[in-house]
């Protein structure tokens, strides 16, 4: 027998719900739209949509994976030389050799990342809690003193027990993480289930916290809400 509570996030409890006046949006549809099924988008069809975020006043805009090829690095190299008024950013897994590649690229900031849930540590990446926070912590300070912004984010942060998520936002933040990523990287939390997260969450976090949720049935792109502590009603 299937046990399905395996698979779905342990937050999903009913709360009303209310959002912060001062929110940043940033954008991943040139990163995370392209792992859609099918969809390769050219370094035209990447600069068109960039030009089109910043267009709309997109606050930040996460351009692509550096480290992944050489043709995802020029084309984060050229998006972030276009001169855009929103921040342009690159993803990176917790490793300096992703953290270079993106310097590189000349992007103003990374997020970097690393699977945080039981099921991501010891069946993905064969790691400990502990070897999860010194990855963490090598990398926050590796970008920070080549001066970047640095927003952190928990992969399978839903499916990650609450104290430990704290014990790892918390290093980030005392390595000089500008901010924190709550990443649904299976999709398994519900509405009401972030609303307990993040409360729960801004009790311990004093930076900003965003959420990166996934509806991947019915969308092909992510958007990300940053929420500074103050904010969050």
């Amino acid at each position: 027998m299937i046990n399905l509570q395996y698979f779905i996030s342990h937050y999903n409890k009913e709360s009303e719900l209310t959002f912060p006046e001062d929110i940043t949006i940033y954008d991943t549809t040139l990163r995370d739209g392209e792992q859609t099924p099918g969809v390769c988008f050219s370094l035209d069809e990447k600069l068109e949509i960039a030009r089109k975020l910043d267009q709309f006043k997109i606050h930040q805009i996460e351009a692509g994976f550096p480290i992944v090829s050489e043709k995802e690095r020029e084309s984060v190299k050229t998006i972030a030389n276009e001169g855009f008024d929103a921040t342009i950013l690159g993803l990176t897994r917790t490793k300096t050799e992703d953290i270079d590649a993106a310097l590189d690229c000349d992007v103003d900031g990374i997020i970097t990342f690393v699977g945080t849930s039981d099921i991501h540590l010891d069946h993905k990446m064969h790691i400990t809690r502990q070897d999860a926070i010194n990855l963490s912590e090598t990398a926050v300070d590796y970008a920070k003193d080549h001066g970047l912004f640095v927003a952190f984010s928990a992969e399978d942060a839903t499916r990650t027990d609450i104290e430990f998520l704290k014990r790892i936002y918390g290093k980030a933040q005392e390595c000089g993480a500008d901010r924190v990523h709550i990443a649904d990287t299976t999709g398994a939390i519900t509405p009401q289930g972030i609303d307990y997260l993040v409360r729960e969450l801004v009790k311990d976090i004093d930076i900003d916290i965003a959420v990166h949720l996934h509806n991947d049935l019915l969308v092909s792109e992510q958007v990300t809400l940053p929420w500074k502590n103050s904010s969050w009603q």
